[in-house]
């Protein structure tokens, strides 16, 4: 984000953190509304008809991803330990299963595509997205655990898995209570 401030051109970029940071309320709705909209095309009937390529392709290309990112990233550490710590490594092959699920809603929403591969595309980005949180969480339990010195099964699997499991709850009550609100 500083690459335009760099310029020094007035009203352009970023010069601080502080200044990124003030924008925060703008990505976070923008992730929010995107969200929604993916949320939006996410059918139980569809993810009955094709759940389950639906589920086997988002967890198996997220969950390979991670894994060759991070053998990838863990092997230049053992090459070069000053560029890049372990946990490092670890929280980056999460990150990097992750997708923009906005530039393929925006392609599929331009071409007015629709169809069974449209509807797979749609349930696999969503997949995705919600795999993705989940081998972050589980990923950065564990570099944390690394970087604190203290491995524990709660801190590393259970606390993660608890926060995603209270995510979906939460999101769940508050679809169903707009889907409530929303006949009135």
């Amino acid at each position: 984000p500083f690459a335009l401030g760099a310029l020094n051109l007035p009203g352009f970029g970023f010069n601080s953190l502080e200044q990124v940071e003030g924008m925060r309320i703008i990505t976070q709705t923008a992730l929010g509304f995107i969200a929604f909209t993916i949320g939006n095309e996410f059918r139980l009937s569809q993810l009955k008809a094709t759940g389950k390529a639906a589920i086997t392709i988002g967890i198996l290309q997220a969950v390979i991803t991670t894994v060759l990112v991070d053998i990838v990233l863990v092997g230049l550490h053992f090459c070069f330990p000053n560029i890049i710590t372990i946990p490092t490594a670890l929280v980056l092959g999460a990150i990097a299963s992750a997708t923009a699920p906005a530039a393929t809603l925006m392609v599929v929403r331009q071409y007015k595509a629709e169809g069974p591969l449209t509807q797979l595309l749609m349930l696999v980005v969503a997949i995705d997205d919600a795999v993705g949180l989940l081998l972050f969480s589980v990923s950065f339990g564990i570099a944390s655990a690394l970087s604190n010195g203290q491995v524990s099964v709660l801190g590393v699997v259970v606390e993660p898995l608890l926060e995603i499991i209270l995510s979906l709850g939460l999101g769940s009550l508050m679809g169903w209570l707009l889907h409530v609100t929303e006949k009135f």
